[in-house]
């Protein structure tokens, strides 16, 4: 007895609305996706941001705790020029240098930090404009410098544990200000002298202050 054989069916492959409409539905995909993954990507630098400088602030804690509670005072070599990031009175006219920058600091708090990867923040992990080499972070001129001549200013040189008014609010370390427009998220990473670090909005002030004299 003969068996009837149907014809093979030939496999179909996609039409090309159907390839049009995966990858639409691919495109859409990406473009809802990739905005997350940026965010998360951003909130993961911030985080580990925060915590390079809560241990630079301890750093600096625990060198003023072994020489009688006062920070470090008028290191170098600091870089120049400081056209954007320094331009504050000075006692000495001829120092164009940048009294904000935080390489000094590194040779000095090394020895507590340990780990050199802590001065550069992973949203800017090379050398930031008008910084040396050392760290993308700034360290605060009022107390690390202390030569912006201002009335209000109680004492120049050195600055002490007991100096300061405000801890809580008074910045040590915090990300390169960028003019203005911030690092994380249009706002930058702070520590403060009681050693917690916080986020703030670039260029709005905020909580925290730079002047260790200020209330």
């Amino acid at each position: 007895m003969n068996r009837v054989q149907c014809p093979r069916r030939r496999p179909r492959g996609f039409t090309l609305i159907e390839l049009l409409v995966v990858i639409s539905i691919i495109a859409i995909l990406a473009a809802i996706l990739f905005p997350v993954f940026a965010r998360a990507r951003d909130a993961a630098r911030t985080t580990s941001c925060l915590s390079n400088l809560r241990q630079l602030g301890l750093a600096m804690q625990m060198y003023a705790d072994g020489y009688d509670g006062i920070y470090p005072w008028n290191q170098g070599p600091r870089f120049s020029p400081s056209k954007i990031a320094d331009n504050l009175a000075r006692e000495d006219k001829s120092d164009l240098s940048n009294r904000w920058d935080g390489a000094p600091m590194v040779p000095l708090l090394t020895p507590y930090v340990k780990n050199v990867r802590l001065w550069f923040c992973p949203a800017s992990p090379g050398p930031t404009p008008e910084n040396g080499p050392g760290t993308s972070y700034q360290v605060n001129a009022f107390i690390a410098v202390n030569t912006i001549n201002e009335p209000e200013r109680p004492h120049g040189g050195p600055v002490s544990a007991a100096d300061l008014v405000a801890p809580a609010r008074l910045r040590l370390f915090q990300d390169f200000w960028n003019q203005g427009n911030g690092v994380h998220r249009d706002g930058v990473n702070s520590v403060c002298a009681d050693g917690h670090a916080f986020w703030q909005k670039a260029g709005l002030g905020g909580p925290s202050v730079a002047r260790w004299w200020t209330p």
